[in-house]
């Protein structure tokens, strides 16, 4: 998932040395992780001439990491098919190519904020094109809002302006709500009173202007009230239990205790980049899965030697994802740049099938 997020893996490791704020604590920071830095978990080195990875690097998978594969999904928005200049067509995925590559679940942005933004433009594409796939059990559909911090942008609004785009009838994953940092434009003064919670940056006309987390000024119990909103709404009208996409320390800093008794109740789709060395959760004992660690107060289902993984937390472990042959075109040319975010969830795809309730794929709605 773009957005602010982006801003910071530039800056992360020039972050490490000073301080921390309140909002950006030393676990986010060791969260987020320069481009330069982070590993090819999608498609290794050239040099190497191992191919697609089957999995990420055996210090995530540990001990079971060559039994299991687990089950690979990507997130795309309007980013990934973006482009620029005189000649330039709408670039276009070809989901064929992931189906081969073995992606089992794509989740797309469908809207932002209210009804007054508009929704994402690739979003009927991409939902109409995995129709078909999700129908036939190759890759399953699914869909996310992001939560802005704008006034009046109550939970409740913002959930019928997602309904308003995603028919709650159709086949599809579990809704998903987005929950990170929220850009927004500021003045010079309030980045000089909040100087860790913004970014300088400069226009193609050489202008400095300052983009900031909208989330530092709304209050606690008002940014926890839009996530149960909309949370609730969107559960009642699908009939499905929502995920929360967020990051771990980012969750524990903008919600704190808050926070505790609602991400109990749903799963966690968590953006953790890895680098070693680091702490994982051992997070259930069936096959050894070493996955990120959950907001407080959240837990990975308990269970003992030989259960399966009986949940639906997976994890976002990079942006930069790329296949071995190009699944993205552009004006007829693969564009073999362009990459990502990548998923995994960490067991079989009948187990996914089973937490996802796609044990029987849905008839095809358009």
């Amino acid at each position: 998932m773009r957005g602010f997020r982006r801003l910071l893996i530039s800056a992360a490791w020039l972050m490490i040395g000073s301080a921390p704020s309140a909002v950006w604590a030393a676990d986010d920071v060791r969260e987020i992780f320069s481009v330069q830095e982070l590993r090819d978990l999608w498609l290794p080195s050239e040099i190497s001439g191992l191919g697609i990875a089957p999995a990420p690097p055996a210090f995530v998978l540990e001990p079971a990491g060559e039994a299991f594969s687990g089950v690979y999904g990507a997130d795309v928005s309007h980013h990934n098919t973006d482009c620029a200049g005189p000649n330039c067509k709408r670039c276009e995925i070809d989901w064929s190519k992931m189906n081969d590559h073995g992606v089992k679940f794509v989740y797309m942005k469908a809207t932002t904020g209210v009804g007054a933004v508009k929704p994402d433009v690739s979003f009927p594409i991409y939902w109409k094109a995995l129709a078909n796939f999700h129908a036939k059990g190759q890759i399953y559909r699914g869909s996310y809002h992001w939560l802005t911090s704008d006034p009046g942008h109550d939970g409740l609004k913002q959930a019928k302006h997602f309904l308003s785009v995603v028919n709650p009838k159709d086949a599809q994953l579990a809704p998903v709500v987005d929950f990170e940092e929220d850009p927004v434009s500021r003045d010079r003064d309030y980045y000089e009173a909040h100087p860790q919670t913004c970014r300088v940056k400069k226009s193609s006309a050489g202008d400095v202007y300052y983009v900031c987390d909208g989330w530092v000024d709304v209050s606690k119990s008002e940014r926890l009230q839009r996530l149960k909103d909309w949370l609730e709404t969107v559960a009642k009208a699908t009939s499905m239990v929502p995920v929360i996409y967020t990051r771990t320390g980012y969750w524990r800093d903008m919600l704190g205790a808050d926070g505790e008794s609602l991400i109990k109740q749903y799963s966690a789709w968590l953006a953790q980049y890895p680098v070693e060395p680091r702490k994982w959760h051992d997070a259930h004992p069936a096959n050894g899965w070493r996955m990120p660690n959950l907001p407080k107060d959240a837990a990975y289902p308990p269970g003992k030697t030989g259960d399966k993984y009986p949940s639906r937390h997976f994890w976002q472990f990079t942006e930069r994802g790329r296949f071995k042959t190009p699944v993205i075109t552009c004006n007829g040319t693969p564009a073999d740049k362009r990459s990502m975010d990548m998923n995994w969830y960490p067991s079989s795809e009948a187990d996914f099938k089973q937490a996802f309730g796609l044990a029987q794929p849905a008839s095809t709605k358009k």
